[in-house]
């Protein structure tokens, strides 16, 4: 770490003189030091004395060294489970996120965390920059709550200046092109949430315009100790600058004052909201209460990039990063490969090795998103070129509507009176012959793989891998996806097959893309962006 240290001490001074003169031009611009002095701190060190590990502390001892999961498929119910764990801290919540919208479920939970805080809970938020860096003054008045520490991965230096920021990027560019995306929530080091989900409405179905289909986990138990040394890790790394090092934000106690009462009547204005009034009648929520959680107790291990992932450019440190890590702990696949990564650039490596499994006598299923289902562009116009080899070469691929036609789906959320049908896949999960699961934040594109930071959990467990599987093959059915297929064995035509009004049809042309749109796509087929996507 000292030399890591050293390393940003020399390259923040060159750049930041850089930077200054070019600024200079024009308004006066706030900074966020990137070499500050860290204060260390660790996770809670007696997790089995807490109510949360004695709830389980049962059946734990009856499943030595084995933790016990529970799949959290619906976005209500993962979101009612952070809320529950935040009620119930007595010592410590860890939290980790790429994304915290400022909506509904957003404030909710930071509510929560305020709450907790307020109790003598030791709150630590970390949070990449990509979006933190619209709210800094926000951020600074929560930050003032003795309880609470915000730290802001890999930052902008400059805040409040978009010339700056745009020099930065470019002049930094190397730095800056690389954000954490780990998503992670632990109380008390002995029981936490993990999973693909960020903090906001389109992933716990309450944005009417876009409905985030994901997984997480809820486990409890000796995994949470993995979870807390990756959380501290990330805590106590150069990379995690606390907040309040910005000087310009002048934060005081009434500011904070305000934004608790803000938080406060938020929460009260949502009890009577349709979506409060589901959550009371959830069965999660019932199950929280009577302690009646139906958990799988299995063994398994976390796997997650180093954040000095960060200093690496993509480019040197690979066997550090978490796909490594994944592999040395997971064993290739004998007879089935169940994949669901929104986010599909497979490069030319990627196809091989799925192709080569398949010639093996692997049967290998990719869902991923559709045209339509896809929130990035960008994402579809890397993936798309490497459909023909990957179908030629045996492997199955699946496309997730934009909008289910399943009369299940609309009769829950007309029932509920939230959320939405607009699915759009997030889920990040791979089955491996019906034994083992790993669900995280990895997608299977080269910005996961090479810059992003990830985490994911690996569980050996059959049961848990069938719940998984049963999860993606209803995803993957004609009803919710299209799947992709060659018009003949060996041609470049594709086909989409999908079931409409009960009947399978045999689409020619791409759902959902017009000759517009087909341009677009093409066009940026044709600049070198993949190793961004």
């Amino acid at each position: 770490m000292l030399n890591v240290r050293r390393k940003l001490r020399v390259r923040h001074a060159v750049r930041s003189l850089l930077l200054a003169a070019l600024a200079a031009g024009s308004t006066a611009c706030a900074t966020l030091p990137l070499d500050v002095h860290h204060e260390l701190s660790h996770a809670w060190a007696s997790p089995e004395t807490s109510a949360l590990w004695r709830e389980w502390g049962g059946a734990l001892a009856e499943h030595p060294g084995e933790s016990g999961f529970l799949l959290l498929p619906e976005g209500l119910e993962a979101f009612t489970t952070r809320v529950e764990l935040a009620d119930r801290a007595e010592h410590t919540l860890d939290v980790q996120y790429y994304m915290i919208h400022p909506d509904d479920t957003g404030k909710l939970l930071l509510a929560r965390l305020v709450s907790a805080a307020d109790r003598g809970v030791r709150v630590r938020l970390l949070v990449d920059d990509m979006y933190a860096l619209r709210s800094d003054q926000d951020v600074e008045d929560l930050d003032q709550h003795p309880n609470l520490e915000i730290r802001i991965f890999n930052p902008w230096r400059w805040r409040n200046n978009k010339v700056a920021q745009g020099l930065e990027s470019l002049i930094d560019h190397g730095r800056i092109n690389h954000r954490m995306h780990n998503k992670l929530f632990v109380a008390d080091n002995a029981a936490l949430v993990l999973g693909g989900r960020n903090l906001g409405d389109e992933y716990f179905q309450l944005d009417p315009n876009l409905d985030f289909r994901d997984l997480d986990v809820f486990a409890v138990g000796p995994i949470a100790r993995e979870a807390s040394r990756v959380f501290d890790e990330f805590w106590n790394s150069p990379w995690a600058v606390p907040i309040g090092d910005r000087k310009d934000l002048f934060p005081a106690k009434p500011n904070l004052q305000r934004m608790r009462a803000e938080l406060s009547a938020h929460r009260v204005d949502m009890e009577s909201s349709p979506y409060a009034k589901a959550i009371a009648k959830s069965a999660m929520t019932r199950a929280l209460h009577a302690g009646a959680l139906p958990l799988v107790y299995a063994t398994a291990s976390i796997v997650a990039d180093p954040p000095d992932k960060v200093e690496s450019g993509g480019t040197h440190m690979r066997s550090s990063f978490m796909l490594a890590r994944f592999d040395a702990k997971v064993p290739p696949p004998k007879k089935e490969l169940l994949i669901s990564t929104p986010y599909f650039v497979p490069s030319h490596g990627a196809t091989k090795l799925l192709t080569a499994m398949v010639a093996r006598g692997v049967d290998v299923r990719v869902l991923t998103n559709s045209y339509l289902a896809n929130d990035a562009a960008v994402v579809h116009s890397g993936y798309a070129p490497y459909r023909n080899n990957l179908l030629r070469g045996g492997v199955k691929l699946y496309e997730l509507k934009r909008r289910e036609s399943g009369a299940e789906v609309e009769q829950r959320v007309q029932k509920l009176g939230f959320g939405s049908t607009n699915a759009s896949l997030h889920t990040k999960a791979f089955v491996i012959d019906r034994e083992l699961v790993f669900i995280g934040s990895l997608n299977l594109d080269p910005r996961s793989v090479l810059r992003n930071t990830e985490d994911g959990l690996i569980i050996h467990s059959r049961e848990l891998a069938e719940q998984t599987a049963r999860l993606l093959q209803r995803a993957m059915s004609p009803e919710a996806s299209y799947e992709v297929q060659l018009r003949r064995p060996g041609g470049s035509r594709l086909v989409w097959i999908t079931l409409r009004q009960g009947k399978l049809v045999r689409l020619e042309k791409e759902p959902g893309i017009n000759w517009l749109q087909q341009l677009e796509l093409w066009f940026m087929r044709i600049l070198p962006l993949e190793s961004q996507i």
